[in-house]
């Protein structure tokens, strides 16, 4: 796995595993075809040539023109400018977003819970998170005494928040209802939305 901020883009780095992979091969065939026979420095150079053209070729035509346009798209776009992430560069209106939702928390909260994980806003906001139980999909992956371990934080913070993002609910959900849990009963008996935008919602505590 490579660093945060972006869960799934995993599967386009994978595909730099091919680059070492493939010097690997090179060099494996050249031994191979060193020891088959009595093989002269000039034939396994020759041997190599169709290799390194090949390599070549590859970069040429399918490497560098991907480099120079993703390098331009990523010298348009504005960076983030959070905390941690000043390098990460976004189309202007998630980077809005993004800052929005951040200022927000920063306004209204102490902490927050966030529903699903939502943990890259701890960092932005600089706000500590209320436990060390942050795991993204945490409806389907904590049990029923570790969300009581939540509960009852919460109940300890009177200025935490719960912050939502239902689009990211439903992606983890993949079309199921969501979990019942004392957590998600808690909050949504506790807590009401004082905040929305672009898909993001910040609820806090009713008032007794």
């Amino acid at each position: 796995l490579h660093a945060y901020p972006v869960a799934g883009s995993q599967v386009s780095w994978s595909a730099l595993l091919f680059v070492p992979l493939g010097a690997v091969c090179v060099g494996e065939a050249s031994h191979v075809l060193a020891g088959a026979g009595r093989w002269s420095l000039m034939r396994r150079t020759l041997a190599a040539v169709p290799v390194a053209a090949f390599i070549v070729w590859f970069a040429t035509v399918n490497l560098a023109p991907q480099i120079r346009y993703r390098a331009s798209v990523y010298e348009r776009w504005p960076s983030l400018g959070l905390p941690g992430a000043r390098r990460v560069h976004l189309p202007a209106e998630q980077v809005a977003l993004y800052r929005s939702v951040t200022s927000a928390l920063r306004r209204r909260c102490s902490t927050f819970v966030s529903i699903p994980g939502l943990n890259s806003f701890h960092l932005f906001a600089g706000l500590k998170p209320l436990t060390y139980l942050n795991a993204t999909a945490w409806t389907q992956l904590f049990d029923h005494q570790t969300q009581l371990r939540v509960v009852a934080a919460l109940g300890r913070a009177p200025g935490a928040c719960v912050l939502r993002n239902e689009g990211v609910i439903a992606f983890w959900n993949q079309g199921r209802p969501m979990p019942r849990g004392p957590l998600t009963s808690y909050i949504r008996q506790t807590y009401r939305p004082a905040w929305e935008l672009g898909g993001y919602e910040i609820l806090t505590r009713r008032r007794p």
